[in-house]
């Protein structure tokens, strides 16, 4: 349950950051780190799916050392 809380609360950040790819790209990273794999897997589909034309390269850079 804890780590789904943290999941949620980081979308919150990165919907309120969106604006700024620099900031975008540090706190998806953050969150990349952060969360269990299993999260950082449906993490990577709501960006992808809500950002990825916007902010395609700091998705693919914040994501390059998963494997899915």
């Amino acid at each position: 349950m804890e780590v789904t809380n943290m999941m949620e609360h980081q979308k919150l950040i990165l919907m309120n950051v969106t604006s700024n790819a620099e900031l975008f790209g540090k706190e998806l990273k953050k969150s990349v780190e952060w969360l269990s794999p299993d999260d950082v897997r449906k993490l990577y589909l709501w960006v992808e799916n809500l950002y990825g034309d916007m902010h395609r390269q700091v998705i693919a850079s914040a994501f390059a050392a998963r494997v899915f």
